[in-house]
C-alpha cells in the first residue's frame, strides 16, 4: 500500500496526492441497423469490446485506459471536468450518382457528416456512478457534447468536382481542440473504488438513415488521481 496520510508530531495532517490531466476512454461500436445501448468504461484490454450487430473482437490499448472493469481502481481517483468523444466509421458511405456508378464520400474511418448528426439527434449519454445507482449523474443528447479530442478535417460542402460527383464528406464536431468541450460548472469527482459506467443507447432503437457501421471512443476529461509508492 501507498503511503500517502502523514500526521507530523504537531497533528498537522498532510495527505501526499498526485493529480495528472490523464483523460480515461473507452470505446463502444455498433452496425448501422442494430440498435445500441452499451456500456463503456465497462471492461478492460483483454476483454471484449462492448458491440452491437457486429463481430465480437477483443480490446487493445487503442480502445481503452480503464484499469479496473466498471469502477475506479482502489488507489485512483478521477475528477471529470468534461465528457468528450471521437468518432470512426467502420464502414464506407457510398451513393449512386444516377448513372450506374456507386460514389464513396466517405471512406472507412471517415464518419459522414450526416451520419453525425444522426448520432446527435437520436444518441443519449449516460454517466452512471455508484453501486446499485439507477439515476445517472450525467444524462444528456449527444448533441450536447463537443468534440475536444480527433482528426482536425475540413469538409466541402455540397460543391461537386467537375464529374458532377459529391466529394468527400468528413463529420467532426466542432473545432477540435480543448477549448471546445463544454466543461462542468461543479466538476464530478468518482472517488478510488467507486462504481462506474457509461451508458449509449437510442430511445428509439436503431438510429434513422445511419449508413454506417460506427466506432464510438468515449473520453472523461480530467484529474486523475495517481498511485503513490
Amino acid at each position: 500500500m501507498a503511503i500517502k496520510d502523514i500526521v507530523l508530531p504537531n497533528g498537522e495532517h498532510i495527505v501526499i496526492d498526485e493529480w495528472l490531466h490523464y483523460p480515461i476512454f473507452s470505446t463502444v461500436e455498433w452496425a448501422a441497423a442494430s440498435s445500441p445501448n452499451l456500456r463503456a468504461f465497462s471492461y478492460t484490454r483483454g476483454q471484449n469490446v462492448p458491440q452491437a450487430g457486429l463481430a465480437a473482437r477483443i480490446a487493445d490499448d487503442m480502445d481503452t485506459n480503464q484499469v479496473v472493469k466498471n469502477r475506479m481502481n482502489h488507489d485512483e481517483a478521477f475528477v471529470c471536468y468534461a465528457i468528450t468523444y471521437e468518432t470512426f466509421g467502420l464502414s464506407s458511405s457510398t451513393f449512386s450518382d444516377g448513372q450506374g456508378n456507386t460514389i464513396t464520400n466517405a471512406p472507412a474511418p471517415v464518419l459522414l457528416a450526416n451520419n453525425l448528426e444522426r448520432l446527435r439527434r437520436d444518441l443519449m449519454v449516460e454517466l452512471i456512478i455508484g453501486a446499485g445507482i439507477t439515476k445517472p449523474q450525467v444524462r444528456s443528447p449527444f448533441s450536447y457534447l463537443r468534440q475536444g479530442v480527433g482528426a482536425v478535417a475540413w469538409g466541402t460542402g455540397d460543391a461537386l468536382d467537375a464529374a458532377g460527383t459529391r466529394r468527400p464528406s468528413y463529420g467532426t464536431g466542432g473545432h477540435i481542440h480543448s477549448q471546445n468541450e463544454r466543461r462542468y460548472t461543479l466538476p464530478i469527482l468518482i472517488e478510488s473504488d467507486r462504481t462506474m459506467y457509461m451508458r449509449l443507447f437510442s430511445p428509439f432503437g436503431a438510429i434513422t438513415g445511419l449508413s454506417q457501421n460506427v466506432r464510438l471512443r468515449m473520453y472523461l476529461d480530467g484529474l486523475k488521481r495517481r498511485p503513490i509508492g
